[in-house]
């Protein structure tokens, strides 16, 4: 079964009607489906918390979706002295915030892709194949 890593802009769509959130939802139906595992970093519950609050949910519909997020299983990897040295090096090397690298970093090191809707983050790291647009998602 393929394994993905996927960033929390691709999470908050499938909160949130945006652009790609279509792909979002058809990801998160393929997972649903068995026909592939989606892994997270731990980071990704509290940028998920702020997106929100920065959208004006409550926080009783935070909470709920939090809980949401828990009932789905995803994997959820916590940062790793490995994960933290990677994370650092393409932070510096690609010149792009910590936390976009701890979601690259993992997809590398985990041998799998990166699924972001981030557009400058794919430009920062366009050498990275791994790491794709969720609009690409089929």
């Amino acid at each position: 079964m393929e394994q993905v890593v996927i960033d929390t802009n691709v999470v908050v769509k499938l909160f949130i009607k945006e652009e790609h959130s279509d792909s979002a939802l058809k990801l998160k139906d393929s997972y649903l489906a068995g026909k592939l595992d989606i892994t997270v970093n731990s980071l990704m519950k509290y940028e998920f918390i702020n997106v929100l609050k920065y959208k004006r949910f409550s926080s009783v519909d935070i909470v709920l979706a939090l809980k949401a997020i828990d009932d789905y299983g995803f994997q959820v990897e916590e940062l790793s002295s490995e994960a933290a040295s990677l994370t650092s090096e393409l932070a510096v090397k690609c010149d792009i915030s910590s936390y976009d690298a701890s979601y690259v970093a993992l997809a590398s090191l985990l041998g799998c892709k990166l699924y972001t809707a981030d557009g400058k983050l794919i430009k920062k790291v366009t050498n990275l194949k791994f790491v794709k647009h969720i609009k690409g998602f089929a």
